[in-house]
């Protein structure tokens, strides 16, 4: 038997030494070229049975290399499997436009790489062994061409790669009663149509490219066709575009294959109910109902379903047992089934849902090392053609989630609105994600102090029946609106969103302890504290039980504030266990709750280190030789100079003299805000005797103190500008370019351990704090100056280490957002020009790229560059961005 003959068009080395020997083991011929110009020219030699193409090839890149492939007469009818490392789905959807049957995102496995090639190579087998035979069949608005390959929607033609348009050539002729035609019988190969429908359904599901087949699904039901096997489609490509809607016709499904006693569809159709309940409406009860039938038929008839069936099942099986039950064991069990099955086939978007239900156990269990770890292992793929917008959603809700458990809501800041309307668009305003998304915002408030915006949100959104009637977050939200209104003074709104946790249905679960415990601290600060002492007494066993160590902490903490708490526990315990788990931020407690920790620890004598780093993360309050708390003096550099107290400005830059805010540059950037006094008197009075300068130091220190006396009242100005020992210096103070710079540290550190997407949200965080130079026009001391200069050119290469990222996974306009704000801080930096000119034309921005170039000879001729120079330079923006 001749063998199948592979050309592959690559120009990595170490991926044409993969394709070599992973298909030569199959038993391939293989031949490689590395650029667009050779690939055509052997194709022309020796057309081969199956084209490999890189998208990122030099000179002529993949998408030009695939157009021409599909014009030239001796290779239009070979298929092309594309290779990309892009991530770009809209690169890969022009590719299967052009005519490409596959794509594989880099890196891959042999495994997937042979799985592949072989099914591609299988499929044309089939099509070239059918007789040629062109048949119109027009199908209501349908009109599908089988010599061309073609389905035809009101003149227009449908853009479909060959295992879409063979699923709905399968589809419309089994649902007009058609005779299989000689084609569909050769797809069927002697196999019953309904189960070959549902097979490749299901696997264009699972390879997230059933979405393509919309038009010919809404057509088809538009004309009335009565099928559960239509329903069941159409209700999966509705779940990213109308969600109630496909829960509708996912009932419909159910109740069809009941009514006609098929057990394999019927179990299918409620797995995938118990999902939709789960992420669209949080319907808890009807979800428990299904998923309780849909176990009695997976016992029975789990291995007779499609393997892709399989997966889906497994996974929302898991899903229900994971977020509805919090019973992780059987969840797990459903789980490695799922993953095994998935893997092994490469359905990365179903590998990603996998992930995100093993996130929300160690959310769940408050085990921040795996939860991190995990969503690391998830958002690689996050741009994957593969990912949905759906579980791309979900993914960057749980990343907010993961990051409030650990009371980092700068990200969610950040991001809120942007993940707000992606979250709407995608699932609609009243789903469970949406709502998650406000329980986030919920915790902010919280955080930040705002118990009155608090219960704001918890009214409006409890107003809305959707969300009131999600029985996933209804709890929390109750809960949260007990413990807001009893802080506002709202006692009988706080006793009535008490009664509303209380008559919650249904088992304890974690989202039900969690209300609880918002309940029984609401109840403390309403003076009931036996009551609050003994709702804790009724959910700890819960909370034990299941592991759900996060909450408890929480469980452990309010007891110990409460007066005459049981033996056996100590604030130093609590405080070592904290410590351990890296937990500082304790949810259903408040502000006062940590300044208590402070004093129970400080009497005991044990913990006290920790509770006081809990203080000044927590609430920005030092403690002094007294244990009396003051507030921490932030300091503002980055593009003016403002001092603030837990958000409000006190002071700025125009208030200060001149040599007022070059000594408070001065102290900002020195190490531990310390700076000797002869030091001082030298920078500023060089020319005057040592007397003299002290003199005038002294002068300049006691007008800036009135001052400040003025502004920081009623704390003392002693607590933050001290002159002690020949040495002033700055206590109890934040300063922002302090804060930026670790922030860029911790990032750095986060990509050299590959953790990128905590790199991505900590450069976010830190690149969105740079608002200018460090203290505009205030650095004429040499040590003020060069840190001035260290810290911009620090923020200058994060811009550039933070848009490279971004451009390898994908995210182009993020990138080009970036580099925007680092050129809007230095418009003659040729490294971050030349970084967004790049970036502005690999995301298709022509006329973008080439008005920076304008730009840019404007920068440079103003900056007395030569004609000849300049040439030179904006040619080497161009040969950048070709190599």
């Amino acid at each position: 038997m001749e063998k199948d003959r592979i050309l592959a068009i690559e120009d990595d080395e170490g991926v044409c030494r993969l394709l070599r020997h992973s298909l030569a083991r199959e038993d391939y011929v293989v031949r490689i070229t590395h650029s667009g110009e050779e690939g055509l020219i052997a194709a022309n030699e020796e057309p081969p049975d199956l084209f490999l193409l890189d998208l990122e090839l030099p000179g002529m890149d993949g998408l030009e290399v695939c157009q021409k492939l599909k014009e030239n007469p001796q290779a239009s009818s070979i298929p092309i499997i594309i290779l990309t490392g892009k991530g770009e789905e809209s690169d890969v959807v022009e590719g299967l436009g052009m005519g490409a049957d596959d794509y594989i995102v880099k890196p891959f496995s042999p495994k997937i790489l042979n799985a592949r090639v072989q099914a591609v190579l299988r499929r044309h087998t089939k099509s070239i062994s059918t007789p040629a035979q062109q048949e119109q069949i027009q199908c209501g608005p349908l009109q599908i061409d089988t010599g061309s390959n073609r389905i035809i929607l009101s003149g227009k033609e449908i853009e479909l790669g060959l295992p879409e348009y063979r699923f709905a050539l399968l589809l419309i002729s089994y649902l007009s009663n058609r005779e299989m035609s000689e084609i569909c019988q050769e797809i069927l190969a002697d196999e019953n149509p309904d189960n070959v429908i549902s097979r490749d359904g299901m696997a264009l599901y699972s390879e997230n490219r059933l979405g393509r087949l919309t038009p010919v699904l809404e057509a088809l039901v538009s004309s009335g066709f009565d099928s559960p096997l239509l329903h069941a489609f159409y209700a999966l490509v509705l779940f990213e575009k109308d969600p109630e809607r496909g829960g509708g016709y996912m009932r419909q499904t159910a109740q069809q294959y009941a009514a006609a006693e098929d057990p394999l569809g019927e179990l299918v159709a409620l797995s995938h109910l118990v999902f939709y309940h789960v992420v669209f409406d949080g319907d808890a009860r009807n979800a428990e109902r299904y998923l309780e039938r849909a176990e009695v038929l997976n016992k029975a008839y789990f291995d007779r379903l499609s393997v892709f069936s399989r997966v889906a099942v497994a996974q929302n099986l898991a899903i229900g047992r994971a977020f509805l039950l919090n019973d992780f064991a059987a969840s797990n069990e459903y789980l490695q089934i799922a993953e095994a099955l998935a893997e092994d086939r490469g359905l990365v978007n179903l590998v990603v849902l996998n992930r995100l239900v093993r996130v929300s156990e160690a959310y769940v269990r408050g085990d921040q090392e795996t939860m991190m770890g995990v969503l690391e292992d998830c958002v690689r793929f996050a741009n994957h053609p593969q990912v949905s917008h759906l579980h791309k959603a979900l993914l960057k809700l749980m990343q907010l989630k993961c990051s409030a458990l650990i009371g980092d809501f700068r990200y969610l800041q950040i991001q809120k609105e942007h993940v707000s309307d992606g979250v709407g668009a995608v699932l609609g305003r009243d789903n469970l994600a949406s709502a998650q998304l406000i329980t986030c915002r919920l915790e902010a408030l919280n955080y930040a102090g705002h118990y009155e915006e608090a219960l704001q949100l918890c009214d409006e959104s409890l107003q809305r029946p959707r969300i009131a009637e999600n029985d996933l977050v209804r709890p929390f939200l109750n809960g949260c609106k007990a413990l807001s209104a009893a802080i506002c003074g709202e006692e009988s709104v706080a006793f009535g969103a008490i009664s509303d946790c209380r008559s919650e249905p249904g088992g304890m679960t974690f989202r039900r302890a969690l209300a609880k415990l918002f309940c029984a601290r609401a109840l403390a600060h309403l003076g009931e504290l036996s009551e609050a002492k003994e709702l804790l007494y009724r959910i700890a066993p819960f909370i034990i039980k299941g592991g759900w160590h996060s909450l408890g902490l929480q469980l452990r903490a309010q007891q110990l504030l409460l007066p005459g708490n049981e033996p056996g526990d100590t604030i130093g315990a609590l405080m070592a266990d904290m410590r351990e788990r890296n937990s500082w931020y304790l949810q259903t407690l408040i502000g006062d709750d940590y300044c208590r920790f402070y004093q129970l620890a400080r009497d005991a004598g044990e913990g006290e280190s920790f509770a006081r780093e809990i203080l000044r993360k927590r609430l920005m309050l030092e403690v002094d030789a007294d244990g009396v708390f003051y507030p921490v003096l932030r300091i503002s550099t980055l593009g003016r100079l403002e001092l603030s107290f837990n958000g409000r400005v006190v002071a700025g830059t125009e208030e200060f003299s001149r040599t007022q805010r070059e000594c408070l540059a001065l102290l900002a950037a020195a190490a531990g805000h310390r700076v000797p006094q002869e030091e001082v008197q030298l920078t500023f009075w060089p020319d005057k005797s040592p007397e003299k300068a002290r003199s005038t130091l002294d002068t300049m220190l006691s007008r800036l103190r009135r001052l400040l006396k003025d502004k920081l009242q009623p704390q003392p100005v002693k607590r933050y500008l001290k002159l002690q020992k020949g040495v002033l210096g700055l206590e109890g103070v934040a300063v922002d370019a302090v804060e930026v710079a670790s922030d860029i540290a911790r990032a750095r550190e986060f990509v050299r351990r590959r953790e990128f997407w905590q790199a991505d949200a900590t450069y976010a965080v830190a690149l969105e704090r740079w608002r200018g130079q460090f203290v505009p026009g205030s650095c004429s001391a040499d040590r003020a100056a060069v840190y001035a200069r260290h810290l911009q050119q620090l923020c200058l290469d994060a811009s550039l280490e933070w848009s490279e990222l971004l451009n390898e996974s994908g995210q182009m306009r993020r990138s080009i957002g970036v580099l925007t704000h680092a050129l809007s801080m230095d418009r003659c930096n040729e490294l971050i020009m030349k970084a967004l000119y790049r970036s502005q034309m690999r995301d298709g921005n022509i006329a973008a790229a080439n008005q920076l170039l304008v730009q840019y000879e404007k920068v440079m001729k103003s900056e007395g560059c030569g004609s000849s120079e300049i040439a030179r330079v904006l040619t080497s923006f161009k040969t950048s961005d070709e190599s």
